[in-house]
């Protein structure tokens, strides 16, 4: 900024006045001008870094719980929030009972209004089994985060789903994950609310600090604009703490407004860090049913119990398990029958059969009495055509005393006596069907 310089007047100095002079007060009071703006001035880029650095270091947490997620298949629960920094061992560590899997112990709390909200657990980041250092669980004015979770995503992952039993155990992939954590804007108007199912809020309680724990473990003074209040934890009695599942993250009609919330949802977890591994389809969302209602999770797939109808019984329906646990189809139908131009084959000792057009094979069965296979062909217009008949007729043969012997072509035998006749007969049966009597040995008794 340049310097100021103002002439001074080329009057007399006169003893007697102890006045400022008007061009000499106009100085002073810019001056003062100049001091007061630089100082606000000062004030609002102090402000505007720490709350950079409480924004970053929000994405930091963010990014080492998705790294704990991706290694545990869980999210980690809160830790203290009623820790002094200086308890090195405990301070940052998630509060979890180790027999039930459950976020609970000293320090963390539930609503003490549970009726919907009984999973909401209130806390402090848990920086040390997130292995990151302890000044990340305080924002950029040095208070503490305050950090909620729906509980059910802290259990432990279930490996078995192959039925929807297993699915009623919560777990990351398991739990049903809306309409527990509310995140709502306030303006003129009302409310309006921006997302119902977050799993994670992180907050800073913002510049002035209403509400937000310190480092030493003691609570700052509660604020009294209705929207911070409603994101402050108040009235600690055992394990329980006045607060809901509503957080305002902007408010256009309160003046102390300026905390800055960070939510998340599973699908965020499961975009940004790629664990779609852990999230399971459930059977019971299976509506076709030609599918076994069987739970799996990414990647799997399943087929239907039963193949489409001839001539496309080579094919079956089938359905995969996609990263946000739902069953896509990847065979949703049979082809449509009624746009394939089939051919009927027929012919003499053959078994008749309809096949697709542009097809062949030799798999033709013989009819009755006959023995063999055939080829055959389909042309795209429907012309069928038997290629190779090898379909023989059986042979029926009989002479005196012997019974009669129906032979299949091409063999040769020996058949038995009538009844009052003993004794044996031989006999050969050809290509054409005829059958000849080699020798009769059949005596009359």
């Amino acid at each position: 900024m340049n310097a100021l310089s103002v002439r001074k007047p080329s009057f007399k100095k006169t003893q007697f006045i102890t006045a400022f002079t008007l061009i000499e007060l106009s100085v002073v009071i810019l001056i003062i001008a100049i001091l007061l703006f630089g100082t606000v001035s000062s004030s609002s880029v102090i402000t505007a870094i720490k709350n950079r650095i409480t924004k970053e270091r929000m994405e930091i947490i963010y990014g080492t719980m998705g790294n704990f997620l991706y290694q545990n298949k869980r999210l980690p629960c809160p830790a203290s929030i009623n820790l002094s920094k200086t308890d090195f061992d405990n301070y940052g560590k998630e509060v979890r009972d180790s027999s039930t899997a459950e976020c609970s112990g000293f320090g963390i709390y539930s609503p003490t209004q549970s009726t919907n909200q009984e999973f909401l657990t209130y806390g402090m980041v848990p920086t040390k089994t997130l292995n990151i250092s302890a000044d990340f669980a305080e924002d950029g004015f040095g208070n503490k985060f305050s950090f909620y979770i729906d509980k059910r995503y802290a259990k432990d992952y279930i490996a078995n789903i192959s039925s929807d039993i297993f699915l009623a155990v919560p777990s990351f992939g398991t739990a049903q994950s809306k309409d527990l954590i509310y995140i709502k804007n306030r303006v003129p108007s009302g409310e309006l609310t921006v997302n119902n199912d977050a799993i994670i809020v992180i907050l800073s309680h913002g510049a002035n600090g209403f509400g937000a724990f310190k480092n030493n473990g003691f609570q700052n003074t509660i604020a009294g604009d209705n929207q911070e209040f409603s994101n402050i934890a108040s009235n600690f009695v055992g394990s329980s703490a006045t607060f809901d599942r509503v957080f305002y993250s902007t408010s256009e009609t309160g003046d102390d407004f300026d905390d800055i919330l960070l939510f998340k949802t599973r699908d965020d977890f499961v975009k940004t860090f790629d664990v779609m591994s852990i999230i399971p389809c459930k059977g019971n969302d299976i509506k076709d049913e030609d599918f076994t209602k069987v739970s799996s999770y990414y990647g799997n797939q399943i087929y239907a119990l039963v193949s489409c109808p001839i001539p496309f019984e080579s094919i079956k329906k089938i359905k995969k398990c996609d990263n946000f646990g739902r069953w896509i189809d990847v065979v949703s139908s049979c082809p449509d029958q009624s746009a394939v131009i089939n051919c009927t084959l027929t012919g003499t000792g053959i078994k008749s059969k309809t096949v697709p057009s542009n097809t062949q094979g030799n798999d033709g069965e013989c009819a009755q009495n006959y023995a063999g296979s055939y080829s055959w062909s389909c042309s795209s217009t429907g012309v069928g055509l038997v290629t190779s008949n090898n379909c023989n007729p059986y042979c029926t043969i009989s002479g005196t005393g012997t019974i009669t012997v129906n032979a299949p072509p091409n063999q040769d035998g020996e058949g038995g006596c009538s009844t009052g006749y003993n004794g044996y007969f031989t006999w050969s049966c050809n290509s054409t069907g005829v059958g000849t009597i080699i020798a009769n040995n059949c005596n009359a008794n």
